[in-house]
């Protein structure tokens, strides 16, 4: 997935969030997402302090850090919002759970260039961007991190819009076959 296919979700998502604008579950949203960076602080602080951690869940704790520092909380609830939004209009985008939890790890991690490299390439005498894949593992845990914390409020976002799009083209079908009867 790339941001270009994301692009028209990134906007409906926008359009959700100044029509509801007042709405709390995006303090919600974000107070979640950083309880979740406090949780990855104390990870890597105990890891630090001398404790053992399991590799991968010290690296995703990292990583959401690595994102809290670069990226803005809404920014981010707004990425993971417009993915689940994806998902619900285009389901055979993702070929399984996991696929879906990869790219949301790389969409999001992509939202910040503190995780991609740059190399030199000696053919074209340009440089390139490359983005450094993490160990599955640990995207599987950074994932069930991120849909923890932020999924059920973007799964209800996507749902919501959902049953609007339906609701928009039963009437705009009412109106068809009312204009049809017309004589």
């Amino acid at each position: 997935m790339t941001k270009g296919d994301l692009k028209p979700y990134l906007a409906a998502i926008d359009e959700i969030m100044e029509r509801n604008r007042d709405n709390p579950a995006w303090g919600i949203a974000t107070q979640r997402w950083n309880a979740l960076v406090h949780h990855c602080q104390s990870i890597v602080e105990a890891y630090l302090n001398g404790k053992a951690i399991v590799k991968f869940k010290v690296q995703a704790a990292r990583e959401v850090i690595r994102l809290y520092e670069h990226v803005e909380a809404l920014e981010v609830i707004r990425t993971v919002c417009a993915i689940y939004l994806m998902a619900e209009h285009r389901p055979r985008t993702f070929l399984s759970d996991q696929a879906f939890i990869h790219q949301l790890v790389r969409r999001c991690r992509g939202l910040t260039d503190a995780n991609a490299g740059i190399w030199y390439d000696q053919t074209t005498g340009k440089a390139k961007r490359v983005y450094r894949d993490l160990p599955r593992r640990t995207v599987s845990f950074l994932g069930q991190m991120i849909t923890d914390t932020l999924g059920a409020i973007s799964l209800s976002v996507a749902r919501k819009d959902r049953r609007t799009r339906e609701h928009q083209n039963q009437q705009r079908e009412n109106l068809k076959n009312a204009l049809e009867e017309l004589q």
